[in-house]
């Protein structure tokens, strides 16, 4: 999983995507409770550690504890918080196109990408990985990602061929 889950990372980055692992969810979760920087994950795993080594196996019955209400609130505002993600880059191109000069259809192509992915993770054909990949491929095939693979092919080159 982590081999698959790093060549994600690799390609999908490589395009301006944002980096996203099993734990994507927990890192939006702490974001919207307010976590804004990395001391902050930092903070968690010395918790995590702490509890591990102080509370050993009798964590369990304490995290037994939490009722699944509260795990189900905590899961739908970290899903909230991704799929603002989603909405926002339809709210950017609908912006952009308004403007002189951007792009007609840009909303359409978008929302496609949104659609293709987010309809793939709700189905579970495969996980979120098989989802990432598919919304890459439309993100190529649909927008504008042909055109910024080929600019990023081409900046490669240029630096290989001048030696930096």
């Amino acid at each position: 999983m982590s081999v698959c889950v790093g060549l994600m990372n690799l390609v999908a980055c490589s395009f301006g995507a944002m980096p996203s692992c099993c734990g994507a969810g927990g890192l939006a979760g702490q974001h919207r409770y307010g976590a804004r920087s990395g001391s902050s994950v930092v903070f968690l795993g010395c918790c995590k550690i702490a509890i591990a080594v102080f509370l050993g196996a009798s964590a369990l019955t304490l995290l037994d504890a939490i009722p699944l209400a509260v795990l189900g609130v905590m899961l739908a505002s970290a899903g909230q918080e991704l799929a603002t993600t989603g909405v926002l880059m339809i709210k950017r191109s609908k912006e952009k196109e308004e403007e002189e000069g951007g792009e007609k259809g840009e909303v359409k192509k978008n929302l496609l990408i949104v659609i293709v992915t987010a309809s793939i993770i709700v189905s579970n054909m495969g996980g979120t990985h098989v989802a990432a990949l598919c919304g890459l491929v439309a993100y190529v095939i649909y927008g504008a990602g042909y055109d910024r693979l080929m600019g990023w092919i081409r900046r490669k080159w240029r630096r290989a061929s001048s030696g930096t």
